[in-house]
């Protein structure tokens, strides 16, 4: 069950800004996600899984970038645009969309989400963590199409069941 995403410009007080990238965890067959939260938690709950990075990532430019895993984020920064609590800057939303999957390898040292902003394609973010920083690359989904099919005169004979022809096509 896909679920949402969204891609904050954060303003500072000192001028400076980043961005966060927060992620809803997608229920898996409708029951929610560990250590995510439900799927439909309460604004003060505290599930997205955050990232900071310092590009717009929602650009299909942008194939590899850095994020520094932040404390899980309180729901309502999914539809929250405005100042932040405790004089620390603002937010306005830049991208959002709908994420497909996460999923966190054994050692939790590896990441893998399946995502798509509303101006983009879906792909994927693969990121590994290095020290205290998480290097992301994107790439598109694989799609395979089915092989092409020449004719075969005895396919009538057959009742259509057998092909012949290459092997199916991988699409990178």
């Amino acid at each position: 069950m896909p679920s949402r995403m969204v891609l904050l410009e954060h303003s500072l007080t000192d001028g400076s800004m980043h961005y966060d990238w927060m992620l809803h965890h997608p229920p898996e067959n409708g029951l929610a996600a560990p250590d995510h939260g439900s799927a439909h938690p309460g604004d003060d709950e505290k599930v997205l899984l955050t990232f900071r990075v310092l590009e717009r990532i929602d650009l299909d430019r942008v194939q590899t970038f850095t994020g520094d895993m932040l404390a899980p984020h309180r729901y309502k920064y999914l539809r929250f645009q405005g100042p932040v609590s405790g004089k620390r800057g603002s937010v306005r939303r830049v991208a959002s969309g709908m994420v497909r999957t996460i999923n966190i390898l054994p050692g939790g040292a590896d990441i893998a989400i399946r995502a798509r902003f509303q101006q983009g394609h879906e792909c994927y973010f693969a990121g590994t963590k290095q020290r205290d920083f998480w290097h992301f690359t994107r790439s598109k989904p694989l799609i395979v199409k089915p092989p092409r099919r020449e004719a075969d005169p005895g396919d009538a004979e057959l009742g259509g069941g057998g092909w012949y022809g290459p092997g199916p096509e991988i699409l990178l």
